[in-house]
Protein backbone atom coordinates (compact mmCIF):
# COMPACT_ATOMS: atom_id res chain seq x y z
CA UNK A 1 0.00 0.00 0.00
CA UNK A 2 1.21 3.26 -1.10
CA UNK A 3 0.68 7.00 0.44
CA UNK A 4 1.73 9.61 -2.03
CA UNK A 5 3.76 12.06 -0.49
CA UNK A 6 4.17 10.35 2.88
CA UNK A 7 7.08 10.12 4.46
CA UNK A 8 7.32 6.23 6.07
CA UNK A 9 7.12 5.99 10.40
CA UNK A 10 9.66 3.37 9.73
CA UNK A 11 12.83 6.32 8.18
CA UNK A 12 11.30 8.68 10.60
CA UNK A 13 11.85 6.22 13.64
CA UNK A 14 15.77 7.97 14.59
CA UNK A 15 13.92 11.07 15.56
CA UNK A 16 10.71 10.16 16.66
CA UNK A 17 9.26 7.07 18.44
CA UNK A 18 5.77 5.65 18.96
CA UNK A 19 4.31 3.62 21.34
CA UNK A 20 1.70 1.78 19.21
CA UNK A 21 -0.65 -0.58 21.21
CA UNK A 22 -3.77 -2.45 20.20
CA UNK A 23 -6.31 -3.60 22.78
CA UNK A 24 -8.39 -6.74 22.57
CA UNK A 25 -11.01 -4.03 20.33
CA UNK A 26 -8.82 -3.27 18.39
CA UNK A 27 -8.20 0.06 19.28
CA UNK A 28 -5.52 1.93 18.46
CA UNK A 29 -3.68 4.86 20.26
CA UNK A 30 -0.79 6.54 19.65
CA UNK A 31 0.98 7.32 22.93
CA UNK A 32 3.63 8.73 24.64
CA UNK A 33 6.96 7.32 23.70
CA UNK A 34 9.26 4.66 26.16
CA UNK A 35 11.51 6.64 27.86
CA UNK A 36 15.05 4.24 27.32
CA UNK A 37 15.58 3.74 31.13
CA UNK A 38 13.42 0.98 32.70
CA UNK A 39 13.36 1.67 36.15
CA UNK A 40 13.22 -1.10 38.69
CA UNK A 41 14.98 -3.98 36.72
CA UNK A 42 18.69 -3.65 38.34
CA UNK A 43 18.35 -6.71 39.89
CA UNK A 44 19.98 -8.46 37.24
CA UNK A 45 23.50 -8.84 35.93
CA UNK A 46 25.62 -9.52 33.24
CA UNK A 47 25.08 -8.02 29.50
CA UNK A 48 22.62 -8.96 26.61
CA UNK A 49 24.73 -9.05 23.49
CA UNK A 50 22.37 -8.58 20.21
CA UNK A 51 22.94 -8.28 16.36
CA UNK A 52 21.66 -5.12 14.44
CA UNK A 53 21.86 -3.29 11.04
CA UNK A 54 20.85 -0.44 12.70
CA UNK A 55 24.00 1.63 11.36
CA UNK A 56 23.59 0.88 7.87
CA UNK A 57 25.58 -2.10 8.34
CA UNK A 58 26.22 -5.14 10.65
CA UNK A 59 27.08 -4.63 14.08
CA UNK A 60 27.09 -6.12 17.82
CA UNK A 61 25.95 -4.34 20.58
CA UNK A 62 25.54 -4.71 24.27
CA UNK A 63 22.78 -3.57 26.68
CA UNK A 64 21.95 -4.08 30.37
CA UNK A 65 19.53 -6.40 31.96
CA UNK A 66 17.47 -2.90 32.73
CA UNK A 67 17.80 -1.76 29.58
CA UNK A 68 20.42 0.79 29.92
CA UNK A 69 23.57 1.52 28.61
CA UNK A 70 22.86 0.28 25.11
CA UNK A 71 26.88 0.02 23.44
CA UNK A 72 28.65 -0.97 20.38
CA UNK A 73 30.94 -3.50 21.16
CA UNK A 74 34.37 -3.63 19.43
CA UNK A 75 34.63 -6.48 17.37
CA UNK A 76 34.52 -5.31 13.57
CA UNK A 77 32.28 -7.59 11.31
CA UNK A 78 31.47 -7.20 7.49
CA UNK A 79 29.05 -5.19 6.05
CA UNK A 80 26.39 -8.38 6.28
CA UNK A 81 27.57 -9.59 9.37
CA UNK A 82 29.29 -12.80 10.90
CA UNK A 83 28.78 -15.82 13.29
CA UNK A 84 29.19 -15.49 16.57
CA UNK A 85 29.08 -17.68 19.20
CA UNK A 86 30.04 -16.78 23.01
CA UNK A 87 31.00 -18.66 25.46
CA UNK A 88 28.67 -18.79 28.76
CA UNK A 89 30.54 -16.40 31.17
CA UNK A 90 30.73 -13.87 28.26
CA UNK A 91 34.85 -13.49 28.20
CA UNK A 92 35.42 -14.99 24.84
CA UNK A 93 33.49 -15.54 21.41
CA UNK A 94 34.21 -17.75 18.33
CA UNK A 95 33.64 -15.40 15.10
CA UNK A 96 33.71 -16.47 11.29
CA UNK A 97 32.62 -14.75 8.36
CA UNK A 98 32.97 -15.47 4.09
CA UNK A 99 35.80 -13.09 3.40
CA UNK A 100 35.11 -13.79 -0.34
CA UNK A 101 36.42 -16.27 -2.99
CA UNK A 102 35.59 -19.29 -0.36
CA UNK A 103 37.82 -18.03 2.32
CA UNK A 104 36.26 -18.20 6.13
CA UNK A 105 37.98 -15.78 8.53
CA UNK A 106 38.08 -17.58 12.15
CA UNK A 107 38.82 -15.97 15.20
CA UNK A 108 38.75 -16.11 19.08
CA UNK A 109 37.30 -12.30 20.46
CA UNK A 110 38.56 -11.58 24.02
CA UNK A 111 36.22 -9.78 25.52
CA UNK A 112 38.02 -8.02 28.31
CA UNK A 113 41.29 -6.62 25.92
CA UNK A 114 39.32 -6.26 22.61
CA UNK A 115 41.75 -8.49 20.56
CA UNK A 116 41.24 -11.63 18.48
CA UNK A 117 43.48 -14.43 18.21
CA UNK A 118 43.31 -15.87 14.84
CA UNK A 119 41.81 -19.65 14.02
CA UNK A 120 43.74 -21.18 11.04
CA UNK A 121 41.52 -24.75 10.46
CA UNK A 122 41.90 -26.05 6.95
CA UNK A 123 38.87 -26.53 5.34
CA UNK A 124 36.63 -24.55 7.80
CA UNK A 125 32.80 -24.22 6.61
CA UNK A 126 30.75 -23.94 9.55
CA UNK A 127 30.13 -23.28 13.32
CA UNK A 128 27.10 -24.48 15.57
CA UNK A 129 24.58 -23.00 17.10
CA UNK A 130 26.02 -23.33 20.63
CA UNK A 131 30.19 -24.77 19.30
CA UNK A 132 31.75 -24.59 22.75
CA UNK A 133 32.04 -27.05 25.13
CA UNK A 134 30.69 -26.79 28.50
CA UNK A 135 34.00 -26.01 30.30
CA UNK A 136 34.41 -23.45 27.27
CA UNK A 137 37.94 -25.20 26.42
CA UNK A 138 36.77 -26.77 22.99
CA UNK A 139 34.76 -25.98 20.06
CA UNK A 140 33.26 -28.03 17.57
CA UNK A 141 33.68 -27.45 14.17
CA UNK A 142 32.43 -28.41 10.12
CA UNK A 143 35.18 -28.87 8.19
CA UNK A 144 36.15 -29.82 4.52
CA UNK A 145 37.34 -33.41 6.10
CA UNK A 146 34.65 -33.98 8.66
CA UNK A 147 33.26 -32.54 11.93
CA UNK A 148 36.28 -32.35 14.37
CA UNK A 149 36.40 -31.25 18.07
CA UNK A 150 39.01 -28.38 18.45
CA UNK A 151 41.09 -27.65 21.93
CA UNK A 152 41.51 -23.87 21.71
CA UNK A 153 44.20 -23.31 24.12
CA UNK A 154 46.81 -25.67 22.09
CA UNK A 155 45.39 -25.90 18.42
CA UNK A 156 44.89 -29.80 18.57
CA UNK A 157 42.03 -31.32 16.79
CA UNK A 158 40.21 -34.93 16.19
CA UNK A 159 38.12 -35.94 13.80
CA UNK A 160 34.20 -36.90 15.35
CA UNK A 161 32.07 -40.02 14.17
CA UNK A 162 29.00 -38.18 12.35
CA UNK A 163 29.07 -38.75 8.95
CA UNK A 164 25.60 -39.42 8.85
CA UNK A 165 24.41 -36.09 10.70
CA UNK A 166 21.98 -34.08 9.11
CA UNK A 167 22.00 -30.86 11.47
CA UNK A 168 24.88 -29.15 13.27
CA UNK A 169 26.15 -30.82 16.07
CA UNK A 170 25.73 -30.05 19.55
CA UNK A 171 27.20 -30.73 22.93
CA UNK A 172 25.82 -32.79 25.93
CA UNK A 173 25.48 -30.46 29.06
CA UNK A 174 28.28 -32.53 30.61
CA UNK A 175 30.45 -31.93 27.70
CA UNK A 176 31.45 -35.88 27.64
CA UNK A 177 29.48 -36.14 23.94
CA UNK A 178 28.44 -34.50 20.61
CA UNK A 179 24.75 -35.07 20.03
CA UNK A 180 23.20 -34.78 16.53
CA UNK A 181 20.24 -36.33 14.57
CA UNK A 182 19.87 -38.69 11.38
CA UNK A 183 16.70 -38.77 9.20
CA UNK A 184 14.33 -39.56 12.38
CA UNK A 185 16.87 -40.61 14.89
CA UNK A 186 19.20 -39.04 17.59
CA UNK A 187 23.09 -40.08 17.73
CA UNK A 188 25.80 -39.49 20.58
CA UNK A 189 29.37 -39.77 19.48
CA UNK A 190 31.56 -39.38 22.11
CA UNK A 191 34.07 -36.13 22.39
CA UNK A 192 36.90 -38.29 21.99
CA UNK A 193 36.31 -39.65 18.97
CA UNK A 194 34.94 -42.95 20.02
CA UNK A 195 32.16 -44.43 17.81
CA UNK A 196 28.50 -42.97 17.77
CA UNK A 197 25.61 -44.31 19.00
CA UNK A 198 21.79 -44.11 18.51
CA UNK A 199 20.19 -43.12 21.29
CA UNK A 200 16.20 -42.63 20.05
CA UNK A 201 14.53 -43.38 16.96
CA UNK A 202 11.15 -41.99 16.20
CA UNK A 203 9.03 -44.75 13.81
CA UNK A 204 6.00 -41.91 13.32
CA UNK A 205 4.58 -41.47 9.71
CA UNK A 206 4.23 -38.32 8.25
CA UNK A 207 7.57 -37.46 9.92
CA UNK A 208 10.08 -35.06 7.77
CA UNK A 209 13.25 -34.99 10.22
CA UNK A 210 14.29 -33.27 13.72
CA UNK A 211 16.17 -30.30 14.45
CA UNK A 212 16.71 -28.16 17.62
CA UNK A 213 18.88 -30.97 19.33
CA UNK A 214 19.97 -29.66 22.77
CA UNK A 215 20.81 -30.92 26.25
CA UNK A 216 19.53 -29.91 29.48
CA UNK A 217 22.83 -28.11 31.08
CA UNK A 218 22.99 -31.30 33.85
CA UNK A 219 23.40 -33.74 30.70
CA UNK A 220 20.35 -35.54 32.16
CA UNK A 221 17.97 -34.84 29.55
CA UNK A 222 17.73 -34.08 26.03
CA UNK A 223 15.45 -32.37 23.40
CA UNK A 224 14.67 -32.38 19.95
CA UNK A 225 11.65 -30.58 17.81
CA UNK A 226 10.03 -33.40 15.48
CA UNK A 227 8.78 -32.05 11.92
CA UNK A 228 5.81 -33.42 9.80
CA UNK A 229 2.53 -33.47 8.89
CA UNK A 230 1.08 -35.93 11.61
CA UNK A 231 0.25 -35.17 15.36
CA UNK A 232 3.57 -36.59 16.46
CA UNK A 233 5.04 -33.72 15.90
CA UNK A 234 6.16 -31.07 18.45
CA UNK A 235 8.89 -30.68 21.09
CA UNK A 236 10.05 -33.96 22.76
CA UNK A 237 12.37 -34.40 25.64
CA UNK A 238 13.88 -37.93 26.68
CA UNK A 239 16.69 -38.54 28.91
CA UNK A 240 20.32 -38.77 27.73
CA UNK A 241 19.87 -42.53 27.63
CA UNK A 242 17.01 -42.75 25.38
CA UNK A 243 14.41 -43.89 27.93
CA UNK A 244 11.41 -41.75 29.20
CA UNK A 245 10.35 -40.15 25.79
CA UNK A 246 7.82 -37.72 26.07
CA UNK A 247 5.80 -35.06 24.03
CA UNK A 248 5.99 -32.07 25.92
CA UNK A 249 4.40 -29.22 23.72
CA UNK A 250 2.62 -29.30 20.02
CA UNK A 251 2.69 -25.71 19.83
CA UNK A 252 6.49 -25.25 19.88
CA UNK A 253 8.90 -24.04 16.89
CA UNK A 254 11.96 -23.63 19.38
CA UNK A 255 13.54 -23.94 22.83
CA UNK A 256 16.01 -23.20 25.25
CA UNK A 257 16.80 -25.32 28.55
CA UNK A 258 17.30 -23.48 32.04
CA UNK A 259 21.08 -23.13 33.08
CA UNK A 260 20.22 -24.49 36.81
CA UNK A 261 17.23 -26.81 36.23
CA UNK A 262 14.96 -28.77 34.21
CA UNK A 263 13.12 -26.26 32.92
CA UNK A 264 12.63 -25.87 29.34
CA UNK A 265 11.38 -22.06 27.44
CA UNK A 266 9.64 -22.86 24.46
CA UNK A 267 7.90 -20.11 21.65
CA UNK A 268 5.24 -20.57 19.49
CA UNK A 269 3.14 -18.35 17.54
CA UNK A 270 1.22 -18.19 20.46
CA UNK A 271 4.24 -16.63 22.90
CA UNK A 272 6.50 -17.80 25.18
CA UNK A 273 5.64 -20.77 27.64
CA UNK A 274 7.70 -23.07 30.36
CA UNK A 275 7.59 -26.39 31.07
CA UNK A 276 9.44 -28.34 33.98
CA UNK A 277 10.24 -31.61 31.80
CA UNK A 278 10.47 -33.81 34.99
CA UNK A 279 6.77 -33.35 36.05
CA UNK A 280 4.93 -32.10 32.91
CA UNK A 281 4.19 -29.14 34.57
CA UNK A 282 3.56 -26.08 31.96
CA UNK A 283 2.62 -22.27 32.49
CA UNK A 284 2.13 -19.37 29.68
CA UNK A 285 3.86 -16.77 29.93
CA UNK A 286 3.17 -14.18 27.14
CA UNK A 287 0.51 -14.64 24.70
CA UNK A 288 2.36 -12.47 22.28
CA UNK A 289 1.86 -13.78 18.40
CA UNK A 290 5.83 -14.25 16.98
CA UNK A 291 6.52 -13.40 14.02
CA UNK A 292 9.31 -16.04 13.40
CA UNK A 293 9.48 -18.41 16.65
CA UNK A 294 11.01 -21.43 14.34
CA UNK A 295 14.63 -18.88 14.05
CA UNK A 296 13.93 -16.80 17.57
CA UNK A 297 14.46 -18.57 20.25
CA UNK A 298 13.82 -17.58 24.01
CA UNK A 299 17.45 -17.36 25.83
CA UNK A 300 18.16 -17.21 29.83
CA UNK A 301 20.18 -14.89 32.03
CA UNK A 302 22.87 -17.40 33.57
CA UNK A 303 21.56 -16.96 36.78
CA UNK A 304 18.29 -18.97 35.40
CA UNK A 305 16.07 -16.52 36.55
CA UNK A 306 15.40 -14.08 33.78
CA UNK A 307 14.37 -15.34 30.33
CA UNK A 308 15.02 -13.15 26.90
CA UNK A 309 12.65 -12.79 23.95
CA UNK A 310 11.62 -11.01 20.53
CA UNK A 311 8.75 -9.77 20.09
CA UNK A 312 7.51 -6.80 17.01
CA UNK A 313 6.33 -3.54 19.20
CA UNK A 314 3.53 -3.38 16.58
CA UNK A 315 2.28 -6.26 16.80
CA UNK A 316 1.94 -9.88 14.90
CA UNK A 317 1.88 -9.05 11.44
CA UNK A 318 3.27 -5.81 10.98
CA UNK A 319 7.08 -6.14 9.20
CA UNK A 320 9.44 -7.12 11.61
CA UNK A 321 12.10 -4.52 10.29
CA UNK A 322 12.52 -1.86 12.61
CA UNK A 323 10.28 -3.14 14.84
CA UNK A 324 11.34 -5.78 16.28
CA UNK A 325 12.56 -5.71 20.16
CA UNK A 326 14.37 -7.07 22.76
CA UNK A 327 12.08 -8.31 25.82
CA UNK A 328 12.77 -9.53 29.34
CA UNK A 329 10.88 -11.32 32.47
CA UNK A 330 11.17 -13.41 35.07
CA UNK A 331 11.19 -17.21 34.38
CA UNK A 332 7.33 -16.58 36.55
CA UNK A 333 6.29 -14.56 33.46
CA UNK A 334 6.31 -11.58 35.51
CA UNK A 335 8.61 -7.88 35.63
CA UNK A 336 7.98 -7.90 31.56
CA UNK A 337 10.02 -5.24 29.94
CA UNK A 338 11.99 -4.26 26.88
CA UNK A 339 15.28 -3.37 26.36
CA UNK A 340 15.93 -2.31 23.19
CA UNK A 341 13.14 0.81 23.01
CA UNK A 342 13.58 2.39 19.53
CA UNK A 343 16.68 0.44 18.57
CA UNK A 344 15.66 -2.17 16.46
CA UNK A 345 17.51 -5.95 16.41
CA UNK A 346 17.66 -8.38 13.68
CA UNK A 347 15.15 -10.84 12.78
CA UNK A 348 16.23 -14.22 11.64
CA UNK A 349 18.92 -16.22 12.37
CA UNK A 350 21.08 -14.13 14.67
CA UNK A 351 20.01 -14.98 17.66
CA UNK A 352 20.78 -12.84 21.21
CA UNK A 353 22.26 -14.07 23.87
CA UNK A 354 22.69 -13.44 27.67
CA UNK A 355 26.27 -13.62 28.86
CA UNK A 356 27.74 -13.24 32.47
CA UNK A 357 30.08 -10.82 32.07
CA UNK A 358 29.82 -7.31 31.67
CA UNK A 359 31.03 -6.94 27.95
CA UNK A 360 31.91 -3.04 27.42
CA UNK A 361 32.06 -1.10 23.95
CA UNK A 362 31.78 2.52 23.20
CA UNK A 363 28.23 4.41 23.71
CA UNK A 364 25.81 3.35 21.08
CA UNK A 365 23.92 6.15 18.85
CA UNK A 366 20.93 7.52 21.32
CA UNK A 367 17.87 8.05 19.78
CA UNK A 368 16.12 11.20 20.59
CA UNK A 369 12.65 10.36 22.13
CA UNK A 370 10.21 13.00 21.87
CA UNK A 371 7.02 12.79 23.93
CA UNK A 372 3.79 12.74 21.78
CA UNK A 373 0.39 13.51 23.44
CA UNK A 374 -2.92 11.46 22.41
CA UNK A 375 -4.80 12.96 19.79
CA UNK A 376 -7.05 10.89 18.48
CA UNK A 377 -8.07 6.99 18.60
CA UNK A 378 -8.91 4.94 15.74
CA UNK A 379 -10.09 1.49 15.41
CA UNK A 380 -9.27 -1.03 12.71
CA UNK A 381 -10.49 -4.42 11.96
CA UNK A 382 -6.70 -5.75 11.24
CA UNK A 383 -3.52 -5.12 12.86
CA UNK A 384 -1.40 -1.59 11.97
CA UNK A 385 1.09 -2.79 9.53
CA UNK A 386 2.35 0.68 8.47
CA UNK A 387 2.27 4.30 9.39
CA UNK A 388 3.08 7.67 7.57
CA UNK A 389 2.92 11.08 8.29
CA UNK A 390 3.24 14.49 6.49
CA UNK A 391 2.62 17.54 7.92
CA UNK A 392 -0.91 17.42 10.18
CA UNK A 393 -1.83 14.46 7.61
CA UNK A 394 -1.31 10.60 8.65
CA UNK A 395 -1.85 7.72 6.91
CA UNK A 396 -2.55 4.23 8.67
CA UNK A 397 -2.02 0.72 6.52
CA UNK A 398 -3.61 -1.83 7.98
CA UNK A 399 -3.41 -6.10 7.17
CA UNK A 400 -0.74 -8.88 7.98
CA UNK A 401 2.36 -7.13 6.30
CA UNK A 402 2.68 -9.13 2.86
CA UNK A 403 1.42 -8.92 -0.78
CA UNK A 404 -2.27 -9.84 -0.86
CA UNK A 405 -3.56 -13.47 -0.31
CA UNK A 406 -6.31 -15.28 -2.16
CA UNK A 407 -8.55 -15.54 1.53
CA UNK A 408 -7.92 -12.29 2.91
CA UNK A 409 -6.04 -8.91 2.72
Amino acid sequence: MIFEGAVELADIASRVTGVVRASSSAVLVLAAAFATECGGHGRASGTIVFESGFSGREALYGVRPDGTETTKLLLNLPPDGGDVAWKRDGTKAFVTYDEGSGKTVAFVFESASHTGRPIRLPGLYWISDMPWSPDGTRLVLGTSQGDVVFEVKTGARHLIDATNADQLLTWSGDGKQLLFTSDHNVYAAPADGAPERNVVALTHPGLVGLFGLQSSSDGKWISFIANGTTRAVGLYAARSNGTDLRLIARDAESSAWSPTDDSLAFVGENGVALVDVENGRRRQLTSDRLDDPTNEPPAWSPDGKWILYRRNDLGYGAPPRYHVQLWAMKADGTDKHPLTNAFPVDSGDEQAVWVKATVEGRPAPRLPLVSLPTARAMTTGLPIVALASEGDQAAVAQGFGGPPAPRGP
